[in-house]
């Protein structure tokens, strides 16, 4: 086993203990699942680079801050109904993504907002943003050369996607988004 492992195995023990002495339970389970959360973030992501905040009083977390790292891979915060990320609300990041990876953020049913967190992509890959729920508006603050293949699938709740681009720039819209309404050649300002 290398240190690195040893050292992360070390960590998930601290935090399942910190979370007992937190909580006032002494149960082992409700210790393990956060211990087995902890540890599935290592199938996703270097958890170095992304830091977990304001968590609720389920016990997951309302914010994501990606932190030195310019590129992610593909489910890098992908969500399901009792994964850790599933209620993440806000996704911030220090360093521009330039490509917003598959399924990124997929099943992040309590994502908010993502205009920022694409503001400086390039690339936005297939179903990035599928099954984000809580979306409603989406503005894109940049023209893209790529398809936006279903980049929004199963996300009924946007109702409004703004583009700087004119229609039929980038094919297959509203890219999965079904009950949209898109605004071309969006400046900034509504008509």
């Amino acid at each position: 086993m290398s240190g690195e492992r040893i050292g992360k195995n070390a960590l998930i023990a601290a935090l399942a203990d910190a979370y007992r002495r937190a909580s006032g339970t002494h149960s082992p389970v409700a210790a393990g699942a956060l211990a087995g959360k902890i540890a599935s973030l290592d199938n996703t992501v270097n958890t170095r680079g992304i830091i977990l905040l304001d968590y609720g009083g389920d016990g997951y977390p309302r914010k994501a801050f990606i932190k030195g790292m310019g590129a992610l891979p593909k489910f890098a915060l992908a969500g399901a109904e009792a994964d850790i990320y599933s209620r993440l609300e806000v996704i911030e990041s220090d360093t521009p993504l330039s490509v917003i990876p598959a399924y990124m953020c997929s099943g992040c049913a309590s994502l908010l907002s993502i205009d920022e967190l694409i503001a400086n992509a390039d690339s936005i890959e297939t179903r990035a943003f599928a099954n984000c729920v809580s979306l409603t508006e989406v503005t894109f603050s940049k023209q893209y050369e790529s398809t936006l293949s279903s980049v929004f699938a199963g996300c009924a709740n946007i109702t409004l996607i703004r583009v700087p681009w004119s229609e039929g720039y980038v094919p297959g819209a509203p890219w999965g988004a079904v009950n949209a309404e898109i605004i071309y050649d969006f400046t900034g300002e509504e008509a």
